[in-house]
C-alpha cells in the first residue's frame, strides 16, 4: 500500500516529466498590439493612417533555426495556406524577415503598415499601395464592396518558412497569422 500511496503522490510530476520528454519540437508565430497585448485584430483601415505592431516567433525546436517570414495580402477571395495539406498561400510575399532563433529563444521586431492610392466604388475597394516598414510596394488589390457591413475585406498575414538543412532551401512550416481589415469609407 505504500508504494502505491507514493506513486499516487508521485504521479504528476512523472506525467510532466514523461510529457515534456515525448512533447513533439514545434515554432510558434504571433502579432501583439506594441503594449504586448493579443487585441483589437479586426482593424478599419483608413487610407494615411499609420498601424504598428509586433511580428515575433518563438523556437522550440530543440535546436537553432533560421526562419524566414513572408508578408502577403489578400482579399477575401485569395486562398489562405493549407494547413491540412501543409502547403503555403500561392499569393506574392510583398515583404519578408529572415532571423536565427537558438533553442527556446524568441524573435521580435516592429512592423509598421499603412496603405495609400486607395478608392471605394459602389462595388468594390481598390487598395493599390501597401506601405510596409517605410518601403512602398504596389499591390492593386481589388475588394467587392459589402453593402451591409458598409466595407470591403483584406488580410494582411504572415508565414512561417524554416531552413531545411538537407535540402539547403526554406520549406513552410504549417504556421501562419493574420490581421484582418476592413477598408470603408470616411
Amino acid at each position: 500500500m505504500g508504494l502505491v500511496g507514493i506513486l499516487l503522490i508521485a504521479s504528476p510530476i512523472l506525467g510532466t516529466a514523461i510529457h515534456l520528454q515525448n512533447a513533439e519540437p514545434y515554432s510558434e508565430l504571433y502579432v501583439l498590439q506594441p503594449n504586448h497585448l493579443a487585441s483589437y485584430y479586426a482593424l478599419n483601415l483608413t487610407e494615411g493612417q499609420n498601424y504598428s505592431y509586433i511580428l515575433g516567433a518563438t523556437n522550440h525546436l530543440t535546436h537553432s533555426a533560421y526562419y524566414l517570414l513572408n508578408v502577403k495580402f489578400r482579399n477575401s477571395s485569395d486562398a489562405l495556406p493549407d494547413l491540412k495539406d501543409k502547403t503555403p498561400s500561392a499569393l506574392p510575399e510583398l515583404y519578408e524577415y529572415r532571423f536565427i532563433i537558438p533553442d527556446n529563444g524568441t524573435w521580435e521586431m516592429p512592423l509598421n503598415f499603412s496603405i495609400s492610392n486607395a478608392s471605394i466604388s459602389t462595388l468594390q475597394s481598390v487598395i493599390k499601395t501597401l506601405i510596409i516598414n517605410g518601403e512602398g510596394i504596389q499591390v492593386d488589390k481589388s475588394s467587392s464592396w459589402n453593402s451591409t457591413k458598409n466595407s470591403s475585406y483584406y488580410q494582411l498575414f504572415f508565414e512561417l518558412w524554416l531552413f531545411n538543412t538537407q535540402n539547403q532551401t526554406f520549406q513552410f512550416n504549417n504556421r501562419f497569422v493574420g490581421l484582418s481589415m476592413n477598408f470603408t469609407k470616411t
